[in-house]
């Protein structure tokens, strides 16, 4: 934390952020750039795989063993005692963490940890000065100390970053949340509206509707495309006409293009083949009345 908050003091050029997060230093990114064995001059590969055993797309970590690890040499920029110090400093701060908390640091498995939450904004809410993510600041389950929602950017990314300080009690900000939840969002207008407005979505489209408005749009398209042409023909003014005859194509293709992506979803699989045309394609008639 301290070393992101200097970076972000001194305006140094950080990594490419998620999309919506400050573009800035955060602890996270110096641990990245902290266990990155590429400094070391050296590649590592195959650390995770994309397919699962059945063959469907779901990447997950290979064991280390099955690692490869290549040296390159032209890629060095940390040496090796610089390595060995950095990562000793912080094998001492966890082993020191560690004795602080008597040996319960690890008591409670971390994937329970990333997932489940005690506390009702943390890991969605956002800072309105930055856009930073809210997080839950101080406080003690055993003793009085009550906890309260901080802005993170503020107090791991530093000043430079965010300039709101501000802390809120948790039971103070959850109540007003709650409130508002129930008084503006949970009334039974707005839930009707939600439901009626999913239902209308489940509905079946008529396709046949839709077809029509469609054919009829494209028809309005190509004599709109013939007006312009016959006005450059006449001598106007030649840009604009030429730039909306472009607009006016560039709509019927995407017309003509969604109407034959309709009509090829509606064709059975198992039509009938004509002489010279290809199983499972519309004949030329068929694609000329779309």
């Amino acid at each position: 934390t301290r070393i992101a908050k200097l970076l972000n003091a001194e305006h140094a050029p950080s990594p490419r952020p998620k999309c919506g997060r400050p573009a800035t230093w955060a602890p996270s990114s110096v641990k990245e750039i902290l266990d990155r064995r590429l400094y070391l001059g050296e590649v590592v590969w195959n650390r995770t795989e994309k397919r699962d055993s059945w063959g469907q797309k779901n990447q997950h970590d290979r064991p280390e063993s099955d690692w490869i690890r290549t040296a390159a040499p032209q890629l060095r920029i940390v040496s090796d005692d610089e390595w060995q110090a950095a990562h000793g400093r912080i094998s001492a701060t966890r082993a020191s963490i560690t004795t602080l908390s008597r040996g319960q640091q690890h008591q409670v498995p971390s994937r329970s940890r990333d997932i489940e939450s005690n506390y009702l904004l943390s890991g969605f809410a956002r800072c309105a000065v930055c856009g930073g993510g809210l997080g839950v600041m101080g406080g003690s389950r055993t003793r009085a100390r009550p906890h309260s929602y901080g802005c993170l950017s503020y107090h791991k990314r530093g000043t430079a970053v965010c300039g709101n300080g501000l802390k809120m009690p948790i039971d103070r900000v959850d109540d007003a949340v709650l409130r508002t939840l129930g008084g503006d969002v949970l009334r039974p207008a707005v839930i009707l509206a939600v439901v009626d407005g999913v239902l209308a979505a489940l509905e079946p489209r008529n396709l046949a509707q839709e077809i029509a408005q469609m054919r009829s749009e494209r028809e309005a398209v190509e004599r709109e495309m013939g007006n312009l042409v016959k006005a450059i023909a006449a001598g106007g003014p030649l840009e604009t006409l030429v730039v909306e005859l472009k607009a006016r194509e560039t709509r019927r293709g995407e017309l003509v293009t969604v109407l034959i992506s309709v009509a090829l979803a509606t064709i059975s699989p198992v039509h009938k083949k004509s002489p010279g045309q290809r199983p499972g394609l519309p004949s030329r008639e068929m694609y000329n009345s779309w």
